[in-house]
């Protein structure tokens, strides 16, 4: 037994890690259909109006109408009781079954539900699978600072050169760096990861909830007081995390990855060679 509990243990990784490959996959195909409807990717999260994330968007893409049906849009935040009552749905596509299971709800007591069948509120649902907002850093072929939006400063700003970003729906004509050479989302589903906010959060003056920044290596930087644009991506998956870039592949990114490729694969446009591989 000792010596078979390994190989069992190997193969219900490998296992969870081709799910969670599909489920990327799903999503990542998923933006891909709002283009081909909207002509342009969603946004990564709204900053104004019912301030919703890009998960809400393509549900219809997943198979999910009857679910994006119930959310109320004219409502002035994703905070609207009704909003937060469908968000006591989790979406099983959204999740990594490598991470924990205490990843899937969201930690931030504002974001709970409505009370379900007495006076305590209920956790709503969170997500592992998060969009690029772009790299933060230096590019190496300007040696100049990756773009950033910094009209309200704070918890690491938002990156502009990605493809999912705040407020900002852009199209295939934008990626030009090639859809097989850039980042659409990866995963942060590592239990330290400490982000994990209710699934349908967009973006307010200063956090980006469904998107994040490329700044740190993999499972390297946790979510501590005002850095939440900036929590590293990463799993529970040995070795690093999960990517899909915009062409609807999936690759698996090693933690130890040079961070110049990194943030090259985390821009659209800035006409770095680097791709991973």
């Amino acid at each position: 037994m000792a010596l078979l509990l390994p190989a069992i243990q190997a193969a219900r990784e490998a296992a969870r890690r081709t799910q969670c490959t599909n489920n990327l996959k799903q999503a990542a195909l998923a933006v891909q259909n709002y283009h081909d409807t909207y002509k342009v990717f969603p946004p990564g999260g709204f900053s104004g109006g019912n301030r919703m994330s890009w998960h809400v968007m393509v549900l219809p893409f997943i198979e999910q109408s009857t679910l994006y049906d119930q959310f109320n849009f004219n409502a002035t935040s994703y905070t609207a009781a009704a909003n937060l009552t469908v968000a006591l749905e989790g979406v099983e596509a959204f999740f990594c079954p490598s991470g924990i299971l205490a990843t899937r709800k969201t930690t931030n007591t504002g974001e709970y539900g409505v009370p379900i069948g007495g006076t305590t509120a209920v956790a709503t649902y969170s997500t592992h699978y998060y969009g690029i907002l772009g790299p933060k850093g230096t590019n190496p072929m300007t040696n100049a600072a990756y773009p950033m939006y910094t009209g309200s400063p704070g918890h690491g700003d938002y990156a502009t050169s990605g493809v999912l970003i705040r407020q900002t729906a852009l199209g295939m004509r934008d990626v030009l760096d090639g859809t097989s050479n850039t980042l659409l989302m990866g995963e942060i589903s590592w239990a330290k990861a400490n982000t994990y906010r209710v699934w349908i959060r967009g973006c307010d003056g200063t956090a980006s909830a469904p998107s994040k920044n490329v700044t740190y290596p993999i499972k390297v930087q946790p979510y501590t007081s005002a850095n939440f644009n900036d929590v590293s991506f990463g799993s529970e998956h040995p070795g690093g995390a999960q990517f899909a870039l915009c062409d609807g592949s999936v690759k698996f990114v090693n933690e130890d990855i040079d961070m110049v490729v990194y943030r090259a694969a985390a821009s659209r446009d800035a006409g770095e060679p680097q791709r991973i591989e």
